[in-house]
């Protein structure tokens, strides 16, 4: 299973034999035409067989996760990856041929039509074949049976029907118990990783993050300047719709770059990829501008601003706590110089 935040692959269980899994899905070629159409359709959905980093032919099936208020908010996809060897002997097919009888298992490839044989007992052409095409999410299987001789009876014909039905049934039930556990997955992530206000990641997701990520990323420790004295004169509900918007330019304004954590009220936190094109005052300043831009909300006119302190990794402190320390203490002078700018 695996979890890949905005399309990138960040988590995978087992770790052990999935080193090589942690791609943008959007940038690599055999993988972004579906991660596209499952996004914006909002479908889950099976690639076609393809060849596994972890070795092997698997088949993927990825499913869009929304979240934010309304669940309008694209935040990833929950992916279960099937290796077709490990899954096809946990079915019956090779006891057709203890009958004297030939298989073939295909993939219907959406775009041309064209057959890829999954499993089959022999090369040979079948004979006295019948098949049978079924559908599981958005993939088109089709399964072949062939006699060496012609079927015997009516009943002998409809026992191997019964065996093709079966044989379907067993893969939408499996197919079925991947997605319920997909669904258990996903809530279970959003309640532990997810802020349920703002739709980004929470401070549990910053701890574990920042733990594996602070050599390779810059420190940002951001708060809403004045965010209280909105609160106590509009009340908590523009409070939290002003949360929600600021969360929505901050994450416009990051998209890929890097990763934004609400750490509680109005404090955030963002783990930026370390770029050598990374100005980091530029890159505060611009920030500051985007999250100033007025806001209207419930017919208020509502200003506020950010205030940003910053750490980088072997500069500022070789282990997490003093580079936390650091960002949070530019974070607080920055606060100060702005309270100092804008006395009356």
């Amino acid at each position: 299973m695996q979890l890949a935040p905005n399309g990138t692959v960040k988590y995978a269980y087992p770790e052990k034999g999935n080193e090589n899994v942690y791609i943008d899905l959007f940038a690599d070629k055999k993988r972004r035409g579906d991660a596209i159409y499952a996004r914006d359709n909002r479908v889950s959905i099976m690639s076609e067989p393809l060849e596994l980093f972890q070795g092997g032919i698997g088949l993927i099936i990825r499913t869009p996760i929304f979240v934010g208020k309304d669940f309008n908010t694209f935040w990833g996809f929950s992916i279960v990856i099937l290796k077709v060897n490990d899954f096809l002997n946990t079915l019956s097919l090779p006891e057709l041929c203890d009958g004297g009888y030939n298989y073939k298992l295909s993939v219907i490839q959406k775009n041309s039509n064209n057959k890829i044989v999954i499993s089959e007992s022999s090369s040979d052409d079948l004979v006295n074949a019948v098949e049978h095409e079924f559908s599981v999410l958005n993939q088109n299987w089709l399964i072949s049976v062939g006699s060496p001789g012609k079927w015997i009876n009516e009943l002998e014909y409809t026992y191997k029907t019964y065996i093709l039905v079966f044989f379907v049934f067993a893969l939408s039930l499996i197919t079925y118990m991947f997605y319920r556990l997909l669904i258990k997955k996903e809530k279970m992530y959003e309640l532990s990783y997810i802020d349920s206000l703002t739709g980004l990641y929470n401070r549990r997701a910053f701890d574990k993050d920042a733990k594996k990520s602070f050599k390779s990323s810059i420190l940002f420790f951001c708060d809403l300047n004045g965010f209280k004295k909105i609160n106590d004169i509009y009340g908590h509900e523009v409070g939290d719709q002003l949360l929600i918007e600021v969360s929505k330019r901050m994450r416009s304004f990051i998209d890929s770059k890097g990763t934004i954590y609400r750490l509680g009220g109005d404090e955030f936190s963002i783990l930026l990829n370390k770029n050598d094109n990374v100005d980091v005052n530029v890159f505060i300043n611009e920030l500051f501008e985007i999250i100033s831009e007025s806001l209207l909300i419930s017919d208020v006119v509502i200003n506020i601003s950010i205030s940003t302190g910053y750490s980088v990794y072997p500069v500022d402190g070789l282990i997490l706590e003093d580079l936390i320390r650091i960002a949070d203490k530019r974070m607080y002078q920055a606060k100060f110089q702005y309270k100092n700018r804008n006395k009356v």
